[in-house]
């Protein structure tokens, strides 16, 4: 929330309009960004004892973030996904749930290509909105 004391700061408070458009722009920007940290969060922690880590920032390089999930679609085993932000590892988790939810339910129901068109619609409407 840089952009928010930024605009607290004297100077931008007497600064032309422009400014202090721009900073609301970087404002709107990072609470998109948080939107879809939570949402991210939130639908892999959907399940009943599902959990999410989310790991320090590595200093070495690519990947630089990285999330750990266990839940019941990782079979309770700690699987790692990795990203250049944390949100993009979040959606590398959320796709490897739908697939893996994807793959169960078509054992059991439709075939997989039903499945796959409705539940990549969902989850492609919600990654939109979260970027959005």
């Amino acid at each position: 929330m840089n952009a928010i004391k930024a605009l607290r700061a004297k100077q931008h408070r007497e600064a032309a309009p422009g400014r202090i458009i721009l900073a609301v722009a970087e404002i709107a920007d990072e609470l998109r960004e948080l939107r879809r940290f939570r949402e991210g969060i939130d639908d892999l922690r959907h399940g009943e004892g599902d959990s999410v880590m989310i790991m320090c920032d590595n200093p070495d390089g690519p990947p630089n973030n990285a999330v750990g999930v266990c839940a019941d679609w990782t079979d309770w085993k700690p699987k790692r996904f990795e990203g250049e932000s944390v949100c993009e590892a979040l959606d590398k988790a959320r796709r490897a749930k739908l697939y893996t939810m994807m793959g169960r339910a078509g054992k059991r129901q439709a075939t997989t290509a039903q499945l796959r068109r409705k539940y990549w619609a969902g989850l492609s409407a919600r990654i939109k909105r979260s970027e959005s």
